[in-house]
């Protein structure tokens, strides 16, 4: 030890030395904190040579960049298994962080970043070989040799297996079997536990404790076994976790086998609840002592997955359960050192520290009080090794060291780890003297954390209580026969009625009643003859009330729940998130209706009668949605439901509860014959249903010619590249295709494997595994995760194979329950099949593999859907790829694809995944479904025009235009551009910490113009312009008849496609299906008509728009993308990024 380092710790020594024997108040304890604070940073500085990865020297003028390098490369370096791509990616990073790197003297980096074909696998050996000996964690592979060779002679080590979380029964055994095994081995004295190693439902939110307990108590049994007993560290790194854990614990820790159980729980100082979980460790400390057992052990320390508790957070809207500043963490560390000096006698403590002033206060309590005995540190960072040394030639304490021990074909599992540490202040800590003014600034943040903690408050997630789960489920299973009614008019109606089963309620069933063919009509009647009152109705009236109803639903919530488990199958998971999003649903509504009526250049109407085919699936939320779209608009409902019949029944009573809602919403159940008829009814403006694309065509037909608009679901896809991180996309997969049974319109069902990810033997089999683990049980088993679907099914029609494919885990029906379905997995599915396959709602996943991205994306557009898709890659050139080239309105990067919230990330796709304008679900054109816009006035809001639509321009010298046209076609044109320029711009309305929810519009594929002779010259321009403005390849179909004006549509080639051909050439195009979308400048006749109706094509025949925000959306379609950007809560270089504050 050199001369300097001597003398600062003989400093320290005479600091201490004259404490001997004395008391000190608060204000002295703080002042001589400082004064030692100073010795250490002088100690620690000495010579000082900062471990760092790769030994890269950050550079403190660009500390962020520098962390966000190291971040990625080691995030990114160890996930593909081709030697070649992963040095092409990292030279690709290090020429992106050239800023950074072009002050790095790194030889091995320059080798990489000019020539990194030259050997690549020796340079990729070189890079792991350099990243784990430079890596400021203590770590080790897991082989008999590193183990007699960190624990033969060292018995401060504990040691932290670094294994999956378990996701499944086999990842949950596997685990528990390493932990038995180290437990046996002698030599080993400390052993860390990891609670979500060891239960799988856990990971999976279920928090059934009897598989946990069992775990724990023979993990705790085994660790005290004669002769070789072990002092167990108990890590809870989930703070959801606390809760059972701790109940666990009080039962455990006072059975007699663990009587001389040496056990120390975690206690994470930033977690708002810390104090109290401290509390009740102590008070289970004390009655274990009070009857003879070993009392318990704490370890204080700062969670370390904190900033991913924030992203959750903040995802839900919810505050966070952990403490938001410094300062408050600081008040909290010295409530907690008071506490635990305070009650000494009762526990060990711990301590693992990682500020300088923290550590100084704490020695100057352990030495003052004389504490030696009860409190300790640990250090986790080999950079503090210098501070475990300085602590032990001053207190004589020996210091622990966490080593963490992983599988080296698992090396991957440390990159969490690696992530936590860079992302930690030490680099700053290890380059401070007391000359700097950040050591001043840290020592005035001291100070001030040397006042009274006052309570901290926090609302955290709702959950209804236990107790009420238990309620729901028993009445669910004492659910009595029903008799459940229609509504017209307010009235409840009994005529005839059908059984409706419910096999999954104990066999039981519920009858309907249908209505007679006068109620039909009286129901159609009150429907017109009070639209106008609701229509004039003003919009404070209508929020008023609307404000009403939403309180009836939360006052009514379990009742809610409980009909909507009933009804859809859901468990109590899913039915409390779609009641949720069906009240945030009331409030986002009135809030987009409110910004409709600000515009003043548009008059708006409601279309008049709506017949709503609420979601099977979802009737909670399509109901609230239609009912409440339709209100504010002054519109009127007829809901005829298929199935959920009692659920809309209990939603419509709501509603009634205020007697305007009984000449506003009826509720029909209707025979085959009357629902038929009802189609046709020309007093049913607007059919408005959620089902499959087949049903939808079905109906469009039915309709003749009558406004549909229909919602479907689709061949929802994700793909995998080899730049995935394969752990974490996992459990993503999994809810994305199994969450409801897969019954969800956005599920996932095909799986693309990029051929690296698809030879994976332990990705497909964990995939499997944790497949197999999913509890598929009753909907009123609280524990459920795949509950009976809503359809019928044919087991062995469903589970057909074709050809080349083979089930990996093949699906059965349950034998005592007629629709619970157990999931299957298949491989090798045919993707030239794909786009004949309708989409279909079964708990089945297939497995195709891709030979690269493009191939992969390629597959995934073969569909003949649009809705959601999902892509899991770390590699930002891959993920860009993808966002432009797949065909999907629902997009999800590195997160799960059943992620569907309100305004965040709307539902609705494209293709025939939607039929009608395709407006999206909780989106901010959804309300425009239940509205017909005329314009009363130009337009005021003008940006410049783009050349294409300027290039009109010559061509309204063929056309005689007043003055009032000219100025109109000038507004309009302007104002097109405006609103273009507005769309284009990616927003995020939410910026949550952690995730991107961005809503963008691209031009739609292909629109055909038809013009007719008739056709008014100046609208025709209009619509052209539109196209033009938002970069939209227009088909104008044109009769080829000059006597319009003598113009001659030919003359606007090259820049639009025109077609000339007669009025019986487009039916047949129509007819043949090679037109999707048609604009009319004038209304649709008969021939067009029943044309679209047969091949399901949208005619749009509404007058053109001046306003670009109404008519540009004929020719844009929404697009939702939402993106985890962060890295198991670390943001790399968008950590400076301004994001909605946490609650």
């Amino acid at each position: 030890m050199n001369e300097k380092k001597t003398s600062y710790l003989q400093e320290a020594k005479e600091l201490l030395d004259s404490f001997s024997n004395k008391t000190f108040s608060t204000e002295e304890r703080c002042s001589n904190s400082i004064k030692l604070s100073e010795i250490i940073y002088s100690y620690i500085n000495q010579n000082n040579s900062f471990i760092n990865f790769f030994n890269f020297k950050l550079d403190p003028s660009n500390l962020l960049d520098s962390k966000a390098f190291l971040q990625d490369s080691i995030d990114q370096l160890l996930r593909s298994k081709s030697e070649e791509r992963t040095l092409e990616h990292f030279s690709h990073l290090l020429k992106i962080y050239s800023n950074i790197n072009s002050k790095s003297n790194n030889i091995l980096f320059l080798i990489v970043k000019y020539i990194p074909s030259l050997f690549p696998d020796y340079i990729l050996n070189l890079l792991k070989k350099k990243l784990k000996k430079s890596s400021p964690l203590n770590f080790m592979f897991s082989s008999q040799n590193e183990i007699t060779k960190n624990f033969s002679t060292n018995d401060n080590c504990i040691l932290s297996l670094v294994l999956k979380k378990a996701l499944s029964k086999y990842q949950e055994e596997k685990n528990i079997k390493d932990y038995l095994k180290i437990l046996s081995k002698t030599k080993i004295k400390l052993l860390k536990i990891n609670i979500s190693h060891i239960s799988y439902k856990l990971n999976f939110d279920d928090f059934n404790s009897i598989e946990l307990e069992n775990n724990l108590r023979n993990l705790l049994e085994a660790s005290i076994k004669e002769g070789n007993k072990k002092e167990i560290f108990l890590e809870i790194d989930q703070l959801n976790f606390f809760e059972i854990t701790m109940n666990i614990l009080e039962k455990l820790l006072l059975e007699e086998t663990l009587k001389d159980l040496n056990l120390t729980i975690n206690i994470p100082v930033n977690f708002f609840l810390s104090f109290e979980i401290l509390q009740s460790t102590l008070k289970i400390s004390k009655k274990r002592i009070s009857i003879g057992y070993t009392p318990i052990s704490i370890h204080i320390l700062k969670y370390e997955n904190s900033n991913i508790e924030n992203i959750n957070a903040a995802k839900k809207n919810l505050s966070s359960p952990i403490l938001k500043s410094n300062y408050k963490i600081d008040l909290n560390l010295k409530k907690i050192i008071d506490y635990v000096v305070e009650n000494n006698s009762f526990l060990k403590i711990f301590f693992s520290l990682e500020k300088i002033f923290e550590i100084s206060y704490l020695i100057i309590l352990i030495k003052e009080k004389n504490l030696n005995n009860f409190i300790n540190f640990i250090f986790i960072n080999r950079n503090f090794e210098k501070i475990a040394v300085f602590i032990n030639q001053i207190l004589n304490i020996v210091p622990l060291k966490n080593i963490k021990s992983v599988k080296e074909d698992e090396f991957y599992l440390m990159i969490p780890h690696f992530l936590k540490e860079i992302n930690k202040s030490h680099f700053e800590i290890f380059n401070l003297t007391s000359k700097d003014p950040l050591f001043n600034e840290l020592a005035d943040n001291f100070k001030k954390s040397f006042v009274d903690l006052n309570p901290l408050i926090i609302n955290n997630e709702p959950r209804i209580h236990k107790k009420n789960n238990l309620d729901i489920f028993e009445e669910l299973k004492n659910f009595k026969y029903e008799k459940i009614p229609s509504i017209v008019k307010g009235y409840d109606v009994f005529n005839d009625f059908k059984k409706f089963n419910l096999p999954d309620i104990l066999e039981k069933s519920y009858d309907f009643s249908y209505i007679t063919n006068d109620q039909m009509e009286e129901a159609l009647q009150s429907a017109k003859n009070n639209q106008s009152f609701f229509e004039n109705l003003t919009l404070v009236e209508k929020i008023k009330i609307l404000n009403i109803v939403k309180l009836n639903f939360l006052e009514n919530k379990n009742y809610i729940v409980k009909f909507l488990i009933l009804d859809t199958f859901k468990n109590l998971k899913e039915a409390l998130r779609e009641f949720n999003i069906s009240i945030e649903t009331i409030d986002f509504l009135i809030e987009q209706f409110k910004n409709l009526s600000l515009i003043k250049d548009v008059s708006i109407q409601p279309k008049g009668t709506f017949l709503a085919i609420p979601s099977i699936y979802f009737p909670l939320m399509s109901s609230i949605e239609i009912l409440v779209s339709a209100f504010l608009t002054g519109n009127t409902i007829i809901f005829i439901p298929t199935k959920s019949i009692k659920i809309v029944y209990e939603i419509i009573k709501i509603f009634q509860k205020i007697d305007m809602f009984k000449d506003f919403v009826q509720l029909l159940n209707l025979k085959n014959v009357q629902f038929e008829k009802i189609l046709n009814d020309t007093r049913i403006n607007t059919l408005f249903i959620t089902s499959t694309a087949k049903e939808s065509k079905r109906l469009i037909k039915l309709r003749n010619g009558l406004e549909v608009i229909a919602q479907c679901g689709g061949i929802n896809t994700i793909i995998v590249t080899s730049m995935a991180d394969r752990e974490e996309s996992l459990k993503y997969i999994i809810d994305s295709t199994f969450e409801y049974s897969s019954q969800k319109l956005s599920s996932a069902s095909i799986l693309i494997l990029e051929k690296e990810v698809y030879e994976d033997k332990n990705f497909i089999n964990d995939l499997v595994e944790i497949t197999k683990s999913l509890k598929c049980s009753k909907t009123y088993c609280e524990d459920s995760y795949i509950t009976p679907l809503l359809c019928e099914f044919e087991i062995n029609k469903i589970t057909k194979l074709e050809k080349n494919e083979y089930w990996l885990l093949e699906p059965y029906a349950d034998p005592e329950n007629s629709k619970l379905l157990y999931p299957g997995i298949k491989m090798d599915t045919n993707i030239d099949e794909l786009y004949k396959k309708e989409e279909k709602y079964y708990p089945f996943l297939s497995i195709v593999k891709a030979e690269n991205l493009n191939h992969a994306v390629n597959i995934a557009n073969s569909t003949k859907y649009g809705l959601s898709a999902g892509i899991f890659s770390l590699d930002q050139r891959e993920i860009d790829f993808w966002k432009e080239n797949i065909n999907a309105s629902n997009l999800y990067i590195n997160t799960k694809i059943v992620n569907t919230r309100i305004k965040r990330s709307p539902f609705g796709g494209f293709k025939e995944s939607s039929f009608g304008p395709g407006f999206k679900s909780g989106g901010q054109n959804f309300i425009l479904y239940f509205l017909n816009i005329s314009q009363n006035d130009l337009p005021r809001e003008k940006k410049p025009v783009n050349e294409w639509v300027n290039s009109l321009t010559s061509f309204l010298e063929n056309i005689q235009l007043s003055a009032e046209e000219l100025g109109n076609w000038y507004a309009t044109i302007s104002n097109y551009s405006y609103w273009c320029k507005k769309f284009q711009n990616e927003a995020d309305y939410f910026k949550i910490l952690g995730q991107d929810n961005i809503i963008k519009y691209v031009p739609r594929k292909k629109i055909t113009l038809r013009l007719e002779d008739n056709s008014f010259a100046l609208d025709a321009l209009k619509a052209c312009a539109a196209a033009l403005t938002c970069s939209m390849p227009l088909e104008i179909s044109w009769s080829g008849n000059k006597n319009n004006e003598n113009l001659s549509w030919l003359d606007l080639l090259p820049n639009l496609n025109v077609i000339e051909e007669t009025k019986q050439s487009l039916l047949n195009r129509i007819k043949n299906k090679k037109i999707k979308r048609l604009r009319l400048i004038s209304k649709a006749d008969n021939d067009i008509i029943n044309a679209a109706k047969d091949a399901a094509c949208y005619v749009i025949d509404q007058k053109v728009l001046s306003n670009g925000k109404f008519e540009l959306l004929h020719y844009l379609r929404e697009i939702s993308i939402s993106n985890d950007y962060h890295r198991f809560g670390f943001l790399g270089k968008r950590e400076a990024e301004i994001r909605k504050p946490l609650l």
